[in-house]
């Protein structure tokens, strides 16, 4: 969710006000270090199934034992970071990041169970957890983290639904005589293992989505749906991908078709939701967060962005009562603070919203937007240096975010009247993002206060060729020619 704050300015004779867009930029921490597991997974089984089939259920035995340590691992290491990352976070990013390398290795013991011979499949594998991998988690935005947590949560809980059905119908197989029963539960042991084979395809399909291969991530879903044509999940996490590539009409089909085979699936509900609100479908999202809300009712997530709806229809009121429900259900929901914050920030109370952006920071004290919210706060109150001082703090998070540079640069001409500056730091957002058309604009603007009008002039046309609709830049434009014509 971003804000719109009008800042007023008068230069060339300009009585108009230009509209900002404070965003959010990606941050990014500094992780280097690499740890290797070795896992172990054990799959006994006679002859109801295939080898094959026992190596692929060791192996993924393997796997989750090496999460499990690599889990362990990262919980402590996180911890010497700013950032509080919740179970669900960890386990969503552990899952994410560790990587099999090299071969598995398996080795096979013949035994006897109830008289019937039996082989146990042994898999050992490596697998390296990189922390560098942790920046991936750093750079989605709040939503997006709270899709790959439920993302994760699901497929996690079906692999090891799944292996326990395996052993359930290895016992039944291996304590009945019974050829007519022995058939039955061989047939299941076979449906179980096609779901299983869709339950890992969309295990991997989550992975490439987090990395941000979506087409990657599409192509696997898809896989998962051929296996499992009534597989919810997958036409919920497909729909989520298409989304990520911009094809809404795709990802509202697919969440749709989730819902149509589990009417009771709040994160399709959830998804779906999302999908609305991103064609600026609000009241559609209300209702679907509310449907999930329904079904879920401590989805902090769903309650959090029938919030952002209700804000972007401007009823910040109702807005800020959904973040208080958040923050009644978990005092360290640091988004809720955040988005609280921007509610009060608009409806100008500064101080609450300083005081929320405060909390935010105290839960996660590397979240770069929220220092330059805060320092629009600040900088709203009157209170430069503070302003100037969170910008550069966000600075420090992330180097090469234009938008802190370009608050910086707005700090200093509209209430420092430092024109040089200025100009420095939206050179420096411009270099960052040669695409960003306020940036064109203010320092056109610093360019026609300081009398430099080809500069001014190149600045308001660029500006216009980006977004062709700014009538503020067309103000700037015609405000320029005429003082060029004056001289």
């Amino acid at each position: 969710m971003q804000i719109i704050n009008h800042i007023p300015f008068a230069a060339l004779g300009m009585g108009t006000a230009f509209t900002v867009l404070w965003g959010v930029a990606d941050p990014v921490a500094a992780f280097a270090e690499v740890r290797t597991y070795t896992g172990v997974g054990v799959c006994t089984i006679g002859d109801i199934g295939t080898p094959a089939q026992a190596k692929n259920f060791a192996k993924e035995k393997a796997l989750l034992n090496a999460r499990e340590q690599a889990g362990v691992y990262l919980a402590a290491y996180t911890r010497t970071s700013g950032a509080k990352l919740a179970a669900n976070e960890i386990s969503a990013i552990t899952n994410n990041i560790t990587s099999v390398v090299g071969e598995v290795r398996y080795s096979t013991t013949p035994g006897e169970v109830n008289g019937q011979p039996v082989i146990t499949y042994t898999a050992t594998l490596s697998a390296n957890v990189d922390t560098e991998g942790i920046k991936e988690w750093l750079k989605h935005d709040e939503r997006d983290k709270s899709v790959i947590i439920s993302q994760n949560e699901k497929s996690e809980a079906d692999i090891r639904k799944n292996l326990e059905k395996v052993e359930d119908l290895n016992r039944q197989y291996n304590q009945t005589f019974s050829k007519q029963e022995r058939e039955r539960i061989r047939n299941e042991y076979n449906e179980v293992d096609n779901e299983f084979l869709a339950v890992q395809k969309l295990a991997e399909g989550n992975e490439l989505y987090y990395k941000g291969d979506y087409d990657g991530a599409i192509r696997c879903f898809s896989e998962a749906i051929g296996l499992n044509t009534k597989y919810a999940d997958a036409y919920n996490n497909r729909g989520t991908a298409y989304g990520k590539k911009g094809y809404s009409e795709r990802a509202l089909a697919d969440h749709s078709q989730a819902i149509a085979i589990d009417p009771k699936h709040a994160s399709a509900y959830y998804n779906r939701g999302n999908e609305h609100y991103d064609r600026k479908e609000y009241n559609l999202a209300i209702a679907d967060h509310e449907r999930a809300l329904a079904l879920e009712p401590g989805h902090i997530d769903a309650l959090n962005n029938c919030g952002n709806a209700y804000q972007m229809l401007g009823d910040r009121k109702r807005a800020i009562a959904y973040y208080n429900k958040c923050l009644s259900l978990n005092p360290d929901y640091a988004k809720a603070y955040y988005n609280r914050g921007k509610a009060y920030y608009e409806e100008g109370e500064y101080d609450k919203a300083i005081a929320d952006y405060n909390r935010a920071l105290a839960i996660n004290s590397n979240d770069e937007k929220t220092y330059i919210e805060r320092g629009n706060a600040y900088s709203a109150k009157g209170e430069s240096d503070r302003a100037l001082a969170d910008y550069s703090q966000a600075l420090k998070i992330n180097p090469n975010s234009a938008l802190a540079y370009y608050n910086r640069g707005e700090e200093y001409q509209s209430q420092r009247g430092d024109l040089d500056r200025a100009i420095a730091e939206y050179d420096k957002a411009i270099a960052i993002d040669p695409n960003y058309a306020n940036a064109y604009f203010n320092r056109g603007l610093a360019y026609g206060k300081k009398g430099d009008y080809n500069k001014a002039l190149a600045d308001a046309k660029k500006c216009l060729q980006l977004s062709p609709d700014d009538e503020d830049a067309k103000k700037l434009l015609m405000a320029v020619e005429n003082a060029m014509r004056g001289q």
